[in-house]
């Protein structure tokens, strides 16, 4: 019986013991708090700030000290200070790291969720601190600052966009989705050259994707480089024929460098693809114009087939369209071209009334 009491009491001796190696503060924090799986549900915050004001002071190299310090934040929504007091506690005991990215995580995927829901009903401020929050919570988790990217340049604040995406990029340089919105922001932000860079790294792996090509075609158009342009808009066009938009695009570059008999091409295949396309034939016929005299002197019969092919699509123009005074216009050239000066005349007229009506 002797020997059963001395144990208790050793057992008992014990206890107080390590019960004296945590300090009060802490001992009072943990009551309060609770654990992290069994967290308690309303602690005294009041008293458990009193307690960590202590403990921070007198205990600065606790990392429990800032594990506690973390929740507090967490629970008051205060990120930027969970953030740091648990990337503290990770140095300082890296045993509570575990524990540490629970609610790292716990935080991050409830206010990532809000912001969904938030930018759902284009509550676009409130979802846009929601993403940036959650970012902070977990850092490591790409797809907060992909959205909240995306809802700053909804928001019109591209610097803003911009500077997120690159943070995205840092964290996943990559994934294919971080990949093509930092290349968006960079466009929306004006940094083409960067921009660039990243809508090369999208297509290497989407080599056949058309719209990636029309965005490069953009972005060298941005930039000035208007063979890059046409060479991805040639591309795009190889593997999408019927993309009218890009055709349009096409033409316009080949006719601001003078390469009209390729600008006349290019309007053509719009106006046969959407005839109702009014800017595309009158686009048509100023190339048209403009490639017949440009051939006129070496073969003269190739030139008159265009002039007369472009008379004939403004006479379907006028005749649907008779207040298209452009229509008018080419019209009255292409016959003088012709030498049908009566018609020519005639058209004339019909284009300085036009211009006379507007």
């Amino acid at each position: 019986m002797r020997r059963i009491i001395a144990i208790v009491l050793l057992s008992l001796a014990m206890l107080v013991l390590l019960a004296g190696c945590t300090p009060k503060e802490i001992r009072t924090i943990r009551i309060e708090l609770g654990t992290v799986t069994h967290p308690r549900p309303n602690p005294d915050l009041p008293r458990v700030h009193r307690n960590l004001d202590d403990a921070v002071k007198l205990y600065p190299n606790n990392g429990e000290v800032y594990h506690y310090v973390g929740r507090v934040a967490a629970i008051e929504k205060r990120y930027a200070d969970m953030a740091a007091a648990f990337d503290k506690s990770d140095k300082l005991t890296p045993k509570l790291k575990s524990q540490n990215d629970m609610i790292r995580q716990k935080a991050w995927k409830e206010l990532f969720e809000i912001g969904k829901q938030q930018a759902g009903e284009q509550k676009l401020d409130s979802a846009l601190y929601s993403f940036e929050s959650s970012a902070i919570c977990w850092p490591e988790r790409y797809e907060s600052l992909v959205n909240a990217a995306v809802v700053a340049a909804q928001l019109g604040n591209y610097k803003k966009a911009y500077q997120l995406s690159s943070q995205a990029y840092k964290v996943a340089p990559d994934t294919l989705i971080v990949i093509e919105t930092h290349a968006k922001m960079c466009v929306a932000d004006s940094q083409y050259t960067e921009g660039r860079t990243m809508f090369e790294k999208v297509l290497s792996k989407n080599p056949t994707d058309p719209d990636v090509m029309l965005a490069l075609a953009n972005l060298c158009r941005n930039m000035n480089d208007t063979s890059c342009a046409v060479d991805y808009l040639r591309r795009a066009l190889e593997i999408n024929k019927n993309d009218t938009a890009a055709w349009f695009d096409l033409g316009i570059l080949y006719f601001h460098t003078r390469n009209y008999c390729q600008a006349q091409d290019c309007f053509l295949k719009v106006v046969q693809l959407s005839p109702s396309d009014q800017d595309a034939i009158i686009n048509f016929a100023m190339s048209s114009i403009n490639c017949a005299d440009s051939i006129a002197q070496t073969d003269a019969a190739a030139a008159n087939a265009i002039y007369q092919q472009c008379k004939s699509e403004m006479d379907k123009l006028t005749a649907a369209n008779p207040n298209n005074c452009e229509g008018w216009r080419y019209l009255a050239i292409s016959c003088a071209k012709l030498k049908l000066k009566d018609e020519a005349n005639v058209a004339l007229s019909k284009f300085q009334a036009c211009e006379k009506g507007k």
